[in-house]
C-alpha cells in the first residue's frame, strides 16, 4: 500500500447522523441474512444480531452514556 493511499485512508469521515426511518422488517431481515453468511475465519459462530428501535433505543443510550 502505497503512502498516499494510506494517508487517503487515515483522513477520511464516513460519520454520518442517521435519522429515521431505519430499514424496514423486511430490509433489516434481508441485512442480517447477508450479514450471517460473511467469512468467519476465526470460528466465533453463533452469531447473535439484537435490534434496538423505538423507546428501548433512547433508553439504551441513555445507559450507554451513563457508563461512558
Amino acid at each position: 500500500m502505497t503512502n498516499a493511499v494510506l494517508d487517503l485512508l487515515l483522513q477520511r469521515r464516513s460519520v454520518k447522523q442517521l435519522m429515521e426511518p431505519g430499514p424496514s422488517l423486511d430490509q433489516l431481515d434481508a441485512i442480517l441474512t447477508a450479514a450471517i453468511r460473511v467469512p468467519d475465519h476465526k470460528g466465533l459462530a453463533p452469531w447473535r444480531f439484537v435490534v434496538i428501535e423505538g423507546e428501548g433505543r433512547a433508553r439504551f443510550g441513555a445507559v450507554l452514556a451513563d457508563v461512558l
